[in-house]
């Protein structure tokens, strides 16, 4: 898949947020910046 973009960080933002209004309370998008957030807390994991 070398010959594809990159998905754009809102739209993995936005597919994220849909997943925790479906109850789910971890949802991990990439190493992209806010997948590394503790839900809710908006903390850094590390």
């Amino acid at each position: 898949m070398l010959d594809q973009q990159p998905t754009p960080q809102a739209t993995l933002e936005k597919a994220r947020q849909i997943t925790f209004s479906y109850g789910l309370k971890h949802v991990y998008t990439g190493n992209v910046g806010a997948s590394e957030m503790r839900p809710n807390l908006l903390q850094p994991l590390w």
